[in-house]
């Protein structure tokens, strides 16, 4: 007579899932403002904003826009003073172009209440990338740079060319001109944003500029053993 004794099988294995970290450098919650520029002025207009730490790193955004070509409008439609700490995916930074014919640029600084600086405040630990959220970009396209300067001193700009569209824009601290550059993450004094359009009556909307850690796996172990096919055969 023989028995089978049904395969015992228990798994033994590791469950991956992405975890990301992000925080702030503007979520664009605070301190709203409206600016024109015409090519007729030369001189940039300009607002410095100041707001909760929570929403713009450093507390303060200065903000500079100018034409080269016809006039532009940077517009952040929220009201003055702190708002609520976190994204607000309902305001975005629109810069409109007055026609089809304006070229223009607008410049984002963030380096403390003052020109104080950051303070060295430490990217690297927790952070691999800065990120820029594109609302919408219409017209044409644009150029974004960005550079970032440590309290050392060092200051590399990267840059990346002829975006044509709404999403999301890395640039990661292991961009060649910032490794070249010697910039120190974990020491950061400053972070400058240029966005400059490169088609004639480009305008651009921006939800958001973060710092993003690239996804790593997080464990969960399934302790268990496998026995697949056990057969016994018992014998009268």
């Amino acid at each position: 007579m023989k028995k089978l004794l049904s395969p015992l099988v228990i798994t033994v294995g590791l469950i991956a899932g992405p975890v990301a970290t992000a925080n702030h450098i503007d979520f664009l919650s605070d301190a709203g403002f409206s600016l024109s520029a015409d090519e007729a002025d030369p001189t940039p207009s300009m607002n410095i904003s100041s707001g909760a730490s929570g929403n713009i790193i450093g507390a303060e955004r200065e903000v500079s826009l100018w034409a080269d070509v016809g006039g532009y409008t940077a517009e952040l439609g929220v009201p003055a003073g702190p708002g609520a700490v976190g994204p607000n995916t309902a305001v975005i930074l629109n810069v409109t172009p007055n026609d089809t014919t304006s070229f223009g640029t607008m410049r984002l600084i963030y380096n403390g209440q003052g020109n104080a600086g950051l303070g060295g405040l430490d990217f690297d630990t927790m952070w691999d990338s800065l990120d820029v959220n594109f609302d919408s970009i219409s017209g044409g396209q644009l150029d974004l740079r960005l550079s970032v300067s440590d309290t050392n001193g060092n200051t590399g700009m990267a840059a990346m060319g002829a975006l044509g569209s709404a999403g999301t824009y890395s640039f990661p601290f292991t961009h060649s001109e910032f490794v070249n550059a010697g910039v120190n993450f974990s020491s950061v004094e400053s972070i400058t944003f240029d966005f400059e359009t490169i088609d004639p009556g480009v305008g651009f909307g921006i939800a958001g500029i973060t710092r993003e850690a690239i996804p790593e796996p997080s464990s969960t172990l399934l302790l268990g053993l496998s026995m697949i096919g056990l057969i016994a055969r018992r014998r009268r």
